[in-house]
């Protein structure tokens, strides 16, 4: 089972010995940092573009850009991966978000999904 991205976030965090205070900053609280972790609330793609350089990772990985190619990705995760790709597309990272998606497709079962990939991906 594919987790959840706060929880990516947690469990590197915690692998890296750093506190949530060690992951905030000055436009980032430690209360924040908890919400994301618990899936509380949904980041924007620069909130996490700035927690995976002080975790030392890419944004695909935050996203859960799968590096075994027999872990599928469960719908919901991937409606949330669409909503941050498209944020970034319209954020001019057209090649954070093509990675991202290009992934996706390759673990996605749900065909309704991966048409919405598709459509992102050709846009």
């Amino acid at each position: 089972m594919v987790a959840d991205f706060g929880e990516r976030i947690k469990e590197r965090r915690k692998s890296l010995g750093l506190t949530q205070d060690d992951l905030a900053g000055p436009n980032l609280s430690r209360g924040m940092i908890s919400l994301i972790e618990r899936n509380q609330t949904t980041p924007s793609i620069k909130t996490l573009d700035f927690i995976a350089s002080k975790l030392g990772v890419s944004l695909g990985e935050i996203l859960g850009e799968s590096k075994d190619p027999e872990e599928k990705i469960l719908p919901y995760e991937a409606a949330k991966l669409i909503k941050m790709c498209t944020a970034l597309i319209n954020s001019n990272k057209t090649a954070e978000a093509e990675e991202t998606l290009n992934s996706l497709i390759e673990n996605l079962e749900d065909y309704s999904l991966k048409g919405k990939v598709l459509k992102l991906l050709a846009g």
